[in-house]
């Protein structure tokens, strides 16, 4: 029998942190050994626990997420660090994954997203992304290293993955059709994906700049239909209200 994967969880929100382990006590493979309440405890606490996995929130007191996954990179090589974030925000995730993490979530994901996105990261492939992410203040080392992943592993799950980081870092750029492009290509082959609802998002974004707010209605509608609370619901109801 495969040994689950051990997590430590990290967040200055002590009911977030008890929800978090509640849902991910259903999930048989993956076991929570901690949580730490600052960057400061979760360095320790990894460097004590050695769990394979760190689900490390972003902005927190003492040490904030960014600053205690570079110590972990340091320290912990093989701990695979995936950010939480509140709301999608290029700028902290980017840092994050500059800083070492291998992935990032948003805090209401359910709990088998987390779980996908936990044996992910157990992968050598993420390492792989988490080197590209390193290059975004240099688009163009980035780019060429997302879409040489993109070539190898094809419609494999990393490869889905590499489409979707394509789309970010597109979507960053300004490059809107291109980054509706990868956005779509996600969604088409890996409709169910972790970052189905972020691609969607996306792509709904692309699409409001390329085109206009009615084209990008029906995916605004699509947007609420399956995520009603989610994280950019505000944005698909606004794109409705201009008609």
């Amino acid at each position: 029998m495969t040994s689950p994967i051990t997590v430590l969880l990290v967040d200055d929100q002590a009911l977030f942190r008890e929800g978090l382990r509640t849902l991910l006590s259903v999930q048989p493979d993956l076991e929570v050994v901690g949580e730490a309440a600052n960057g400061e405890e979760a360095v320790r606490l990894a460097t004590a626990l050695r769990p394979s996995v760190v689900l490390m929130d972003l902005q927190m007191p003492v040490l904030d997420g960014v600053a205690a996954t570079r110590s972990l990179r340091d320290l912990q090589p093989e701990c695979r660090v995936i950010v939480l974030t509140t709301f999608d925000d290029d700028e902290y995730v980017f840092e994050g994954l500059r800083a070492g993490a291998v992935g990032y979530l948003l805090k209401d994901a359910p709990s088998e997203n987390v779980r996908q996105t936990a044996h992910n990261a157990m992968r050598s492939f993420n390492a792989r992304l988490s080197d590209a992410a390193r290059y975004t203040g240099k688009s163009d080392l980035a780019e060429q290293s997302l879409r040489a992943l993109r070539t190898r592993f094809g419609r494999a799950p990393e490869g889905h993955a590499a489409a979707f980081l394509l789309g970010r870092l597109r979507e960053s750029q300004g490059a809107n059709s291109d980054a509706k492009t990868w956005y779509d290509t996600y969604l088409h082959e890996s409709p169910g994906g972790a970052y189905a609802a972020e691609a969607l998002a996306g792509k709904m974004r692309a699409v409001l700049k390329t085109d206009g707010s009615a084209a990008a209605e029906p995916l605004a509608q699509e947007y609420l239909k399956r995520y009603p609370t989610g994280v950019h619901a505000g944005t698909a109801r606004g794109i409705l209200a201009r008609q």
